[in-house]
Parts: structure tokens; sequence; C-alpha cells
């Protein structure tokens, strides 16, 4: 694994330096309309599925952002004609990582725990059961107790430092999506983008602290009827090493290929996770991709992954809320108001008030139209191209929009639970979920009914 800035950074360049000189190349060739759509088509799924291999094959920081320009891209700004290429070569990056061979998990595992792995577990797969940015899940086995045991790459603390020590080309990264793909807003700023992976990404190399982010989700939502968050055994989790109980499931593409009706209850526990977690116990889960969710018969969810969690203060909750509030109610100045109290913009360059809430009403569609509201992929990219297309009708608005770095990942998790249950296609009561949340509204869909009788039970 290349560790060095220029190790790192050098073979991303030249995949970008020979792209260009393929779009050149594709742009000069005659022959008729057919004929050159044909070859365009060709050159961006043969773009997609270098990018796609390259950041695999890297691992660390730069695959990351591949996962992050994957699945918010291809779920939500790629134009519909090339959907279907990016998400077979980027989308590959969502749920697998080219895995490391046995033996250096072996070595990873024993080197933390200082014993032999047999002696630690009874039974260990050397087949990883998944791979991703950071690490690859092994399946294991002490006595009766069936788990999955996450080990971090050798190397990739080196190679993520390497990365995040460049901020300059994680921003290039990040906006080079601009550059591959056609129809891709560039109004964002990639810099104040890359500061935020950087923090957070640091924050994942730490296994003990994401075992303990995740026993803190599972304590909030312990004996929820329809909410999962495995168990992490704590006393066997090292700083590389994460161990918790094996939960099986359908995974993502399985789910979205099943019944309609375990779809909308699936996504309505999703989007109660998402919510209740932000605005009852102001922390969330800040990595949305489709590969940390498992999705079970009884219309549950299990939730994986918690390297990646943010916490709120009060004050921080009350200024979201406030600015949902504004948004529902038509208020103009005070969706101003919110949205300068995030540094969404500066106080002395505000947009017309009704203007803005113009431009920025239709964002909460599922929490305005009739309900029950029916999430679509349409819609998410809509939105998406709405607030962050810098050449459509509100570039007047969008242009002045920035999204302030304690933001990212809020906007990231917003655009992603759009994006994830308009691919589930989920029809729910969605308002009537935030009205439980800010007003303790009376529930209005059985799920909401069973939720309420959990959190009677939690404060009895």
């Amino acid at each position: 694994m290349k560790t060095g800035r220029f190790g790192r950074s050098a073979p991303v360049v030249s995949v970008g330096t020979r792209t260009a000189l393929r779009r050149a190349g594709v742009a000069i060739l005659p022959g008729t309309r057919t004929q050159r759509e044909a070859r365009r088509r060709a050159f961006h799924a043969r773009t997609a599925q270098n990018y796609a291999e390259l950041l695999g094959g890297m691992k660390g920081a730069l695959m990351k952002v591949g996962q992050i320009m994957s699945f918010v891209q291809v779920a939500s700004l790629v134009p519909e004609e090339y959907q279907d290429l990016y998400a077979s070569a980027l989308g590959a990056l969502q749920s697998d990582a080219p895995p490391m061979d046995f033996a250096t998990v072996r070595g990873v595992v024993e080197a933390e725990f200082g014993t032999p792995l047999e002696d630690v577990f009874d039974r260990f797969s050397e087949t990883p059961i998944a791979a991703a940015s950071i690490g690859q899940v092994h399946a294991a086995r002490i006595g009766d107790r069936e788990l999955a045991v996450k080990v971090q790459y050798p190397g990739v603390a080196d190679a993520i430092a390497a990365d995040l020590d460049n901020t300059d080309m994680l921003a290039g990264l990040m906006g080079m999506g601009s550059k591959m793909m056609p129809g891709l807003s560039t109004n964002i700023d990639f810099r104040v983008v890359a500061e935020e992976i950087r923090d957070r990404i640091v924050e994942e190399l730490d296994y003990e602290r994401e075992a303990r982010s995740q026993e803190e989700f599972r304590a909030v939502f312990a004996g929820h009827p329809f909410i999962r968050v495995p168990a992490v055994d704590l006393a066997l989790t090292t700083e590389r090493v994460l161990v918790q109980e094996m939960v099986d499931g359908r995974r993502f593409q399985a789910a979205c290929e099943s019944p309609q009706e375990l779809r909308d209850q699936w996504g309505e526990a999703i989007l109660r996770f998402v919510y209740g977690s932000i605005h009852r116990d102001r922390l969330f889960n800040a990595d949305p991709h489709p590969g940390n969710y498992l999705f079970h018969e009884d219309g549950s969810v299990t939730f994986l992954d918690f390297g990646c969690v943010k916490a709120f203060t009060v004050e921080q909750e009350q200024v979201f809320r406030r600015l949902v509030r504004a948004v529902l109610d038509g208020d103009g100045a005070a969706v101003v108001s919110g949205l300068v109290a995030l540094g969404s913009f500066p106080p002395d360059d505000v947009p017309d008030a009704e203007r803005l809430l113009a431009w920025y009403q239709p964002a909460f569609a599922s929490l305005i139209e009739p309900q029950p509201f029916t999430y679509t992929e349409e819609w998410a990219a809509s939105e998406v191209a709405r607030q962050y297309d810098p050449f459509n009708e509100w570039k007047d608005v969008s242009q002045k929009f920035s999204i302030a770095q304690d933001m990212v990942f809020l906007s990231r998790i917003t655009i992603g639970l759009n994006s994830v249950l308009g691919k589930l296609q989920t029809t729910c009561h969605a308002r009537g979920l935030l009205d439980e949340l800010f007003d303790d509204a009376e529930p209005v869909s059985d799920m909401g009914r069973l939720e309420a009788q959990w959190m009677q039970a939690r404060h009895a």
C-alpha cells in the first residue's frame, strides 16, 4: 500500500490526465450522431470503471471519498442516461473492496491480542464476509456466540495520514466528479467538505471509539420494536479489531427487490432512526451508504458501522428544529435567520427571503405534501440539483449557499436518506413522524404506535 503523499495522489492524477486526453479524442472523432453518442457512453463507462478500480485498490481515505462519490453522485446527481454506467462501476465501492489475505488478517489480530488467533476464537473464517475502505469483516465464533470481527488493514493509518495531510488533493478528488460526470454541480466548496471528511475519518481509525459509539446507540435504542444495533464485545475490541455479535439480514439490493409493504416498513424504520437520533438524542450516524443496513422479514432494520458519529449540542438541535418549523410554516424571514445561524449564508449577503423560501421549501416536500408521501429517486435527484446546480433558475440563491464544516455530514445524511428511501420507493407518514418528535402528537402509523409504546416503557 502506497503511503507517501505523492505516491498516493499520483495514480489519481494519472487517471485524470488520461481521462482528459481520451475525452478530447472522443470529441474530435468523426461519425454520425449515433456513433458519437455510442463513443461518449463507452468513454464514461470506461472512466467510471477506471476510478472504481483505482480507489478500491488504494483503500484508506481515497477510497472513503470514492464511496461518498459513488453513493451521493450515483444516487442523486448523475443524469438518468448515465445511472446504470456509474452504478455498476463506482457503485461497487459502496459495499466491497479488494480483500487482504488471511495471513495478513491473522497477523493483525495476533498483534492486537498478543496471542495466537486460535487461543481467542473457536472458529475464524479465512474468507471475509465484507470488505470496505478501512477494514474487512470475518465471521467467528466463541462457544455458542456467533461473531462478526472487523479487522483494520495494516498500514491504513499511515496511508490515511498521507491522504489527509493534503487537503487540496482530497478536495480535488471530491471535485473530480464534475469533470468525469456530466451535469454534476460544481459550486460546492470541496475544501470544506474535505476538511470535515478528514476529521471524521481520523475518528474512524479508532475501533475502540467506534465500539463506544455503537454501544451508545444500542443503549439509546435498547428494546426498540424495529431498530436494531448489534452488541459489541468491548473486552475483545482493540484499536484495530472490533468484535460484535453476528447479525444476518438482506443487503440493500435484495431489499430493493422485495415486496413494497416490506420496503415501506424498512424505509419508515430508517427515517425514525435518523430523525429520532438527531431530535431526541442529538447524535447521528453520519455514514448513510446502503452497505450499513441489514433488512429483516419482520420489517425491522439493523444499523451497522458507527465509526462516523457526530453529536450536537442542545443549542444546535434547537437551531435545526426552528429552521424546519420555519420552512413548514412558510416563514421566509425565519428561514433566512436559521440558515445564517447554520453558516450557510453570511449575515450581510443573504438572498431575498421569499425567493430563498421558494428555493428551499421543496426540499421538505416529504413533510409538506399530502401524506403519506412516496419517496422516489427522481425527487431525490431533483432536490439535489435544485440546491447545488449553479446553472439552474435558482442560481441567484444557490450560488450564495455554502455548507459550513459542521454541516457537511448532516447534508450528506439528508441526501443519503432521501436517496435510500427513493431506491426503496418508501411510502410513509413522514410529517406525522416529525409531529411526534416536535409536538408529542399521536402516532398516525402502526410503527409509530409501536415506537410510542417503546418510548413509554423507556421513560417508565
